[in-house]
């Protein structure tokens, strides 16, 4: 099996204003988020619903996640890409994302 790596960024337009990783369905068992390193806040990632006070990781900047499926205990599921939101309270932040992909 060969897999190619698929990477993108993602900026934060409005501050306070959550918004999608991707628009597109993307569907992968894990993916990494870096927050980029001149961020001059914390990216906040979580669902439709993250916040400044509701997240469920919160970056600095430089700092690198990696989310699988595989450690909330689901271990042959697929995370949706276009369901993981990221906010911030500085306009212009954002965070590099990548996920492999089998060719």
């Amino acid at each position: 099996m060969k897999l190619k790596l698929f990477g993108s960024r993602k900026i934060v337009t409005t501050a306070t204003t959550a918004e999608r990783l991707t628009d597109q369905e993307i569907y992968v068992p894990a993916v990494s988020i870096q927050a980029e390193s001149d961020n001059t806040a914390d990216i906040f990632v979580g669902d439709a619903n993250v916040s400044l006070t509701n997240a469920a990781f919160v970056l600095d900047a430089r700092d690198l996640i990696t989310i699988t499926a595989q450690t909330f205990g689901w271990a042959n599921a697929n995370i949706s890409l276009r369901d993981i939101w990221i906010d911030t309270d500085s306009s212009g932040d954002g965070v590099f994302w990548a996920y492999l992909e089998r060719m």
